[in-house]
């Protein structure tokens, strides 16, 4: 239309001529940026396998073991055809790429994992989805990117401040898990971590409770220290608020998003059957290479076996259900040793969806709670705040809430005053160069902002500080 509309005036299809070959080779570089776009991979023309799980405080919790890599802080666009199949939303990817974090999926895989709250248009779907088909259902899902990242590495600096609120702990999670393994292998600078996490009720920390047991019993003695600020005065009730999956919102839709995340998984697991198919044929070139050497024999098969299989339930919350007497049922792992069936047969066999009971039965209210565990994570903090902890904020720094943050690890109810928090840690660097990394709602931002403007002013009145650097995510959900 532009090219009709300027007709050639002056020199005007010049600069058409150039902003569409720069349209142009932007989408032929995006090709490298999609994970269905390499032949060589299983991925390719049908995207990668994930499962969506449900977490407490209304989260969900997406993830997909893949070949592609990412560095910290990166984002993906992320399309799932099984859902819907022209949206795709960006997401921050929770999860650290390492040779120390291989995936159960397959030793070339890493799984990224998604943590978002659903509010509407396509979050929204994958909740409704997820309650319609299950916990055991999987998804085909289209990954673009990654993009984004710090431009300055964290590692970089002397000391390292991260400030978060709610879920935007999603934007910083392997921003830690990143810090915490370069300093094990001794490739960072830094001398203290310092992450502030202000949530609404205490079960949000469940998200992430294994990131956190990592950082606390693998990052350097004293270096890394966590506060918790529980802002809501009580834990949420459990209602009966959520869409059963018997009574579905899109049903016209969810039947023909799921009748095309079929179709791709077919192609993907003939694929795979393939794949084993020309593996077993090898047979002859295993006894040749072998040379009649039988242990060598059965480490070569061993090996011609470990290939990628579907995705395992390990990646899946196990869900429980009430039955009519009240008693919780144990999850399907714990009833069957049988071998687990391939991706098609347990699509085939097994219809699974979650089951919610009636809303006035008395199983529904109890609290379904998992068999301890003795590696369970406690974060130090009571089940259920007293009339003390709920006015904590006119108690918040006595010398017996501060001696409490002594041992790096505290929980406390109350909204943490940052402007008094940051000047306090400013008394305590030492090194050059500080780091303050913030993504939250936009007060947070605000004052977070407002306070390093603040001790920008110390680099010329500390000797030996050339720097305060201030790091803000946007925040939408």
């Amino acid at each position: 239309m532009l090219f009709w509309h300027c007709k050639n005036f002056l020199t005007s299809w010049h600069y058409l001529w150039a902003t569409t070959a720069i349209w142009l080779i932007s989408y032929v570089i995006r090709l490298f940026f999609l994970n269905w776009t390499n032949y060589f991979r299983l991925s390719w023309l049908v995207g990668e396998e994930a499962a969506v799980t449900l977490m407490p405080e209304n989260a969900i919790k997406v993830t997909i073991p893949t070949q592609m890599k990412w560095k910290a802080g990166q984002y993906v666009y992320l399309r799932m055809p099984g859902i819907s199949v022209f949206e795709n939303h960006p997401f921050t990817i929770a999860s650290l790429w390492s040779d120390d974090f291989p995936s159960q999926y397959g030793e070339e895989y890493r799984d990224m994992v998604l943590v978002f709250r659903p509010f509407g248009g396509f979050t929204k779907k994958v909740l409704d989805s997820a309650l319609e088909n299950g916990p055991w259902h999987t998804y085909r899902a289209f990954l673009d990117g990654p993009y984004g990242g710090m431009k300055r590495a964290l590692h970089s600096f002397d000391h390292v401040v991260l400030f978060a609120g709610g879920s935007g702990i999603t934007a910083l999670v392997s921003q830690l898990l990143d810090l915490i393994k370069r300093l094990r292998d001794g490739k960072a600078v830094t001398k203290s971590v310092q992450v502030i996490w202000a949530l609404k009720r205490p079960e949000t920390l469940e998200w992430f409770k294994e990131e956190l047991r990592i950082c606390r019993e693998f990052a350097p003695p004293d270096t890394v220290q966590c506060q918790f600020y529980i802002t809501a005065a009580k834990r949420q009730q459990r209602t009966g608020e959520l869409v059963s999956a018997q009574t579905p919102t899109r049903p016209i839709s969810m039947m023909f998003h799921s009748k095309v995340n079929e179709a791709f998984q077919n192609i993907a697991n003939n694929r795979l059957s393939t794949i084993s198919a020309n593996t077993n044929r090898n047979s002859a070139l295993i006894m040749e290479e072998a040379a009649g050497d039988p242990e060598r024999e059965k480490v070569l098969r061993r090996e011609n076996e470990d290939r990628p299989r579907p995705l395992p339930q390990a990646h899946l919350l196990p869900m429980r259900s009430a039955s009519r007497n009240g008693r919780v049922s144990p999850p399907p792992s714990e009833l069957s040793t049988t071998p687990r069936l391939t991706l098609a047969e347990k699509r085939k066999s097994q219809q699974m969806s979650i089951p919610l009971p009636d809303p006035a039965s008395p199983a529904y209210l109890q609290q379904c709670t998992p068999p301890s565990n003795p590696n369970d994570f406690d974060f130090g903090f009571p089940s259920t705040p007293t009339e003390f902890q709920k006015n904590l904020m006119r108690f918040a720094f006595l010398p017996a809430a501060v001696k409490s943050r002594k041992s790096g690890w505290s929980t406390e109810y109350g909204r943490p005053d940052i402007p008094f928090m940051l000047r306090e840690m400013s008394a305590e660097w030492t090194g050059r160069r500080t780091c303050v990394f913030v993504c939250g709602p936009p007060g947070m931002r605000v004052d977070v902002s407002n306070t390093v403007a603040e001790l920008q002013r110390t680099v010329w009145n500390v000797p030996g500080r050339d720097e305060v650097y201030l790091h803000a995510e946007n925040y939408a959900i």
